[in-house]
């Protein structure tokens, strides 16, 4: 949290303190949780699959979204 508060200050120039940061990351979800052995090997597996899966497609035909860009209210 240190870094990131640093950080902010250095490129931003705002101060915020460490509880705000630690508040924010978890209102993301974002956790300093660490992945087990056996999880990370799972997560480099299946990175390989998706690369193996799309590696033939041209990059202009690929779209990319998550969950957060996606409005229902503008899909009727």
């Amino acid at each position: 949290l240190d870094e990131i508060q640093q950080q902010l200050v250095d490129h931003q120039g705002i101060q915020v303190s460490l509880p705000t940061i630690d508040h924010t990351l978890h209102c993301l979800g974002i956790t300093n949780k660490k992945l087990s052995r056996a999880a990370q090997e799972h997560s480099d597996e299946a990175q390989w699959q998706f690369t193996l899966t799309i590696g033939g497609e041209p990059p202009e035909q690929l779209v990319c979204a998550d969950k957060a860009a996606v409005n229902i209210l503008t899909l009727y």
